[in-house]
């Protein structure tokens, strides 16, 4: 039987072990940052995409300059038909931005094109959602019930108006409704045109030619 002892171990070399690991993990985290994926544990948030990105390229800095134009002429002058020009014009470059999108809808509320309006924000609402972005989400299901339900309201008492010149005989009462919704909805070419017509058979020869000028 040997009565050697046995040879211990060499002794462990940490601060080698540590700088190794950490020479792996900056390789792993380089690895799918180049190919474009999340690292995990590092950064799962999809970004959400927004008008004030920096622009690299001429065409992207030609988009910022026309977003912040119809940002400022829509939210600082209220003028929301010249702010719709120019994100219809951002959507032709990029139809998938994110804030001209918003923007867009936006323009159709201040601008109280109720149809135009409802119809954007039904189709912001689900970019919203892939964004990840609950509070425009929010908003913009807010918008969908309220124009709505706004437009079905209107939409009926346009009806009655229509009964009462046409069928009632009644001018000066179709044109309190007409005039009730265009003061709701100013772009609504059936209301305008009727309260024209409803202003001619009441023998209002002003008013009459007043409102055929706004047809």
């Amino acid at each position: 039987m040997s009565t050697d002892e046995p040879t211990p171990p060499p002794p462990v070399d940490m601060k080698r072990i540590f700088t190794q690991a950490a020479v792996l993990t900056a390789v792993f985290v380089a690895f799918w940052s180049v190919f474009g994926l999340d690292t995990p544990g590092y950064n799962t948030e999809e970004p959400v995409p927004t008008a004030t990105n920096v622009a690299n390229t001429p065409a992207e800095q030609d988009i910022q300059s026309m977003m912040n134009q119809g940002i400022a002429l829509l939210h600082e002058k209220n003028d929301a038909r010249s702010a719709l020009s120019l994100f219809d014009k951002v959507l032709a470059l990029n139809p998938g931005h994110y804030g001209a999108r918003y923007q867009r809808a936006k323009s159709f509320d201040v601008a109280c094109d109720l149809e135009r309006a409802l119809e954007a924000w039904q189709a912001f609402l689900p970019e919203a959602e892939r964004s990840r972005d609950p509070e425009a989400a929010e908003w913009a299901r807010g918008r969908v019930a309220h124009l709505s339900e706004q437009v079905v309201t209107l939409t009926k008492q346009m009806d009655e108006g229509v009964n009462l010149l046409h069928r009632g005989d009644q001018p000066e009462a179709a044109i309190t409704h007409f005039d009730g919704i265009l003061s709701a909805w100013p772009s609504h070419y059936g209301a305008a045109y009727q309260v024209a017509v409803a202003h001619e058979r009441a023998g209002q020869v002003a008013a009459a030619k007043k409102a055929w000028s706004l047809v």
